[in-house]
């Protein structure tokens, strides 16, 4: 409590709702490449791009020197845990290798939001995530 000129207030100390949000991005393509470059270049987001896991399984990988890539094997639970990731973004052109998957699925806690790469870009940009497998669905399914 603090007294100012004979009145007595309460002084509280409130966290602000505005935090950081830590972003790690799985797969270290040119789909991460671009979600990592829109969340960057959009300040108001409050992201901040924590780095890439290596998925060896594909074929574009993209070597940057401005994002910290983590080599596989990585322990996701323990990188979540110290660089305090709130999201991950999954941004690979084929399908997780089944070992990297698991580990995604074991690895997140509950407090931890999961998005794909297109849905992301959509939520950041307001634009819809056009590639060359979305056209082939709209045709051929």
């Amino acid at each position: 409590m603090i007294r100012l000129n004979g009145l007595s207030c309460i002084v509280l100390k409130r966290e602000p709702f505005w935090d950081i949000k830590n972003v790690l991005i799985i797969g270290n393509n040119s789909y991460s490449k671009l979600i990592a470059d829109e969340i960057i270049n959009k300040q108001a987001l409050m992201m901040n791009v924590v780095g890439f896991v290596e998925d060896y399984s594909q074929e574009d990988v993209v070597e940057d020197n401005t994002y910290k890539i983590y080599k596989q094997p990585v322990d996701l639970t323990k990188l979540i845990k110290e660089k305090k990731i709130d999201i991950v973004v999954v941004a690979n052109k084929q399908r997780l290798n089944d070992e990297l998957l698991s580990d995604l699925v074991l690895a997140i806690p509950r407090r931890v939001k999961l998005y794909r790469m297109a849905d992301m870009y959509e939520m950041i940009t307001g634009k819809l995530f056009i590639n060359k497998q979305s056209i082939n669905r709209l045709f051929y399914d």
